[in-house]
């Protein structure tokens, strides 16, 4: 019999257990993606094949689970594995696009809680208690949002490394696999400087990002990633307050919201919804709010793409859920709606259901005022004794 040799002990060594079980603590196929990652590395030792690898399996199957906590834990949990699989001086660094852009998402969901938080205080407390809470809101919203703008800064940079500057003369060689990379990447420009200016531009993202992705957009086909090219574009236009040749740059992002719905893929929804909020322009966030949970409730999503979709949600709910807030104190029950479109009641029926105490079935209350046409109750006691005193 032929002893193995000390390469195949290693890759057996190596191998990744078998999962019966299909209950996994939290983390654990994000650790499972790790470690298969670096299987896969340690036997090709290539960047290259990281960046397959992490693309192509690891991020692809994730879009598929309309699960944003375990996406962007996902993401944290590769950042570090990646950069340790290959050379310092040469990266895998379309895989750390994508770590960095979902890690992002992670931090973010720590701003939105914040801003929340803020936003019930200011409604539903006052004097002292309202002022510290409020600012204590405040203070953990800007901390979030520094390491939210630092992750999306950093997945733009490591685009620009692997690509060269974005918007430039010429397009880059995008391979048709890698063009979700590209576009994530453009998202990660505009996404880190809005939150480093929200944040006081500590990152150093300036709205300089916003020339370079409107440019970078171009090498992208709106046809083929949901209309989301042309609402980065008209993003970028609406945030500057400018458009070529004199456009509208909110019909223009409309335009591209109407075109992504048809997809099943809402994101080009989503970021005119929060280039609206950004804006303060509250009925067009109304607007693109019901369009959103109608889009939902009438075209089906775009499985391969579920986790897009379900981000795009987050994103139009919580500027949803800060209107909601600011006139009720209270999230938004149903999504698509808004406080003005229904009279809210404080009672029992509050949740849109009959009221169970609408038929007394103990008949009438004794304790209620006596209509016009009915005679008191004592006055008639006193008309009938007076009737048997003068009976013989």
């Amino acid at each position: 019999m032929v002893s193995p040799s000390p390469e195949q002990k290693n890759r057996e060594q190596m191998r990744i257990p078998s999962v019966k079980s299909k209950k996994m603590p939290n983390g654990s196929m994000a650790r499972l993606s790790v470690l298969a990652g670096v299987c896969l590395a340690l036997g090709t030792g290539c960047a290259a094949k990281v960046d397959s690898f992490t693309v192509n399996r690891v991020m692809a199957r994730a879009s598929a689970h309309p699960d944003l906590g375990a996406g962007c834990a996902m993401g944290e949990s590769l950042g570090g594995a990646l950069e340790a699989l290959t050379k310092t001086s040469n990266p895998s660094r379309k895989a750390l696009v994508m770590s960095n852009m979902a890690s992002a998402l992670c931090s973010e969901m720590d701003v939105r809680e914040a801003q929340l938080d803020g936003a019930r205080a200011r409604h539903s407390l006052s004097g002292t208690a309202m002022v510290s809470e409020v600012k204590d809101a405040k203070i953990r919203e800007a901390r979030a949002l520094r390491v939210t703008a630092m992750r999306y800064f950093e997945a733009f940079k490591l685009l620009e490394a692997e690509y060269g500057e974005v918007g430039a003369e010429t397009c880059p060689k995008i391979k048709r696999d890698d063009e979700i990379v590209y576009l994530m990447g453009l998202y990660s420009g505009i996404a880190s400087m809005l939150h480093d200016k929200a944040s006081g531009g500590t990152v150093g993202a300036t709205e300089d990002l916003l020339g370079k992705v409107e440019r970078g957009t171009h090498c992208v086909e709106d046809a083929d990633w949901w209309g989301v090219p042309g609402s980065f574009r008209a993003a970028a236009w609406a945030t500057l307050a400018r458009a070529p040749d004199g456009g509208d740059p909110w019909q223009l992002l409309e335009e591209a919201a109407e075109s992504g719905e048809s997809s099943g893929i809402r994101l080009a929804r989503a970021v005119q919804v929060q280039i609206a909020a950004n804006a303060g322009r509250e009925d067009d966030v109304r607007v693109g709010v019901i369009s959103y949970a109608d889009s939902q409730a009438n075209i089906e999503v775009n499985p391969a793409y579920a986790l897009f979709d379900e981000y795009g949600r987050v994103v139009a709910q919580h500027e949803s859920d800060l209107l909601w807030i600011a006139e009720t104190g209270h999230r938004t029950p149903e999504f698509g709606t808004f406080p003005d479109d229904q009279e809210e009641s404080t009672g029992p029926d509050s949740s849109g259901g009959a009221d169970p105490f609408a038929d007394d079935p103990f008949g009438d209350d004794p304790f209620a005022e006596p209509s016009g046409d009915e005679e008191p109750a004592e006055e008639a006691d006193s008309e009938e004794t007076t009737e048997q005193e003068k009976t013989p």
